[in-house]
């Protein structure tokens, strides 16, 4: 698939999902039953909520968003035809992950700033941070953070434009990390 075809599937995507939800004023603290997720959102920034996932920015989505989700361990990674096995060690879980952004074909210019030990509502997990670019040029930065609990991989991720952006707003999402809550 041409990066041209993946951005039209990406966009053609995002547009039913805005059909879904409707996009709202990201108040706190939110819950997520259905995702097994609750988390304190920061101020001035907009949420759009599905059932599987949820999704905040501040400038909007090809400047910088926070994505807070989760899959069944069972499932394949994107360009990896892999899925995660129960009992992984979390930098294993890592390593899928980095292998599925690496292998994007959107993405150019891969480069691992990190892969390292972490935690998430007291879970041992996993935090990367990596940079690449985008078919269009433009350099973009991700920090995710995930872990496993039970059938389901869990993850936080924050991508900005590497530019101002990624900076200027990473203190808040380290802030919404700091507070999720998984139950399960």
């Amino acid at each position: 698939m041409s990066a041209r075809t993946c951005t039209g599937v990406l966009l053609s995507v995002g547009l039913v999902c805005l059909g879904c939800a409707t996009w709202v004023e990201a108040k706190s603290p939110v819950e997520m039953g259905a995702l097994g997720v609750s988390a304190e959102l920061p101020v001035g920034w907009m949420r759009l909520q599905t059932r599987e996932r949820i999704v905040i920015t501040r400038d909007g989505l090809g400047l910088q968003y926070i994505e807070i989700n989760r899959s069944p361990i069972d499932e394949e990674l994107p360009n990896t035809n892999r899925p995660i096995e129960a009992g992984m060690l979390p930098f294993d879980v890592a390593e899928l992950c980095i292998d599925s952004a690496r292998l994007s074909e959107e993405t150019t210019s891969f480069a691992l700033a990190e892969n390292a030990p972490a935690s998430i509502d007291g879970r041992e997990c996993y935090r990367i941070d990596y940079s690449y670019r985008l078919g269009s040029g433009l350099p973009v930065r991700t920090r995710r953070y995930g872990c496993v609990v039970g059938e389901f991989h869990y993850w936080i991720e924050y991508r900005a434009a590497a530019q101002h952006y990624f900076d200027a707003y990473v203190d808040d999402f380290e802030r919404v990390t700091r507070s999720v809550r998984i139950s399960s």
